[in-house]
């Protein structure tokens, strides 16, 4: 009975770290989702970026041609200040995604250790199975035979 309980926690061990390594696999693939998503961001914060920048230089070109109106020319230089805000946010946002790249990469990296770890201990497992079904298999047929 004990080396039967004995053979019950190992299979129980052995399902867990099987669902562990499922678990990571599927993680792993959510990170490689999260990092295309981020270059598409990224991507696209590039081009927002290209734009904004030709807007300010536009801008600038069109307040230099301003000389007389100090109203229109105040008008104007919040005007290009709200595109370099604008053109500052895009850049801000472009940067956390490069950093969220890293963050799941590195996630990755880890889980795929951790899954290398677990099918080693998965394989030890096996074996310790198997040694234990041994076990009980021998403990049974002794104990039969005493009947």
């Amino acid at each position: 009975d004990n080396e039967e309980k004995k053979l019950s926690k190992l299979n129980k061990e052995f399902e867990d770290l099987t669902k562990q390594v499922e678990g990571d696999r599927k993680e792993i693939k959510e990170n490689e989702q999260n990092i295309k998503n981020s270059q598409d961001a990224i991507a696209a914060y590039e081009k927002d970026n290209e734009r904004k920048a030709a807007e300010i230089d536009a801008k600038k070109e069109a307040n230099a041609v301003i000389k007389d109106d100090t109203e229109l020319l105040k008008v104007a230089k919040n005007q290009l200040k709200d595109l370099e805000k604008e053109k500052s946010a895009i850049e801000n946002n472009l940067e956390k995604e490069q950093k969220n790249i890293i963050k799941y990469q590195a996630n990755i990296d880890e889980l795929n250790r951790a899954i290398e770890n677990n099918l080693k201990i998965i394989e030890d497992k096996k074996i310790e199975i198997t040694n234990q079904e041994a076990i009980v298999k021998e403990i049974t047929t002794i104990f039969n035979g005493i009947k």
